[in-house]
């Protein structure tokens, strides 16, 4: 069998790094969709998922992994 391979933080990080700046992404695009979306239900679930979004991003930010760019 082969050697798997060894998790330190610097194979991690571009894994990470990667999800991280989705959401950053995420984060602006999303209030244009919640402005855009005609059913309330549809507002509702955009906030919703922004809200999630900038939490997810300000414990990356904390981590130091979503601090470049």
């Amino acid at each position: 069998m082969g050697k798997l391979p060894v998790n330190n933080s610097k194979s991690f990080l571009p894994v990470v790094r990667v999800p991280a700046l989705v959401r950053k992404k995420l984060v602006k695009t999303l209030p244009k969709m919640q402005e855009a979306a005609t059913p309330a239900e549809l507002k509702e679930a955009f906030g919703n998922r922004l809200t999630q979004t900038q939490n997810h991003v300000s414990r990356l930010i904390q981590s130091r992994v979503c601090t470049k760019r």
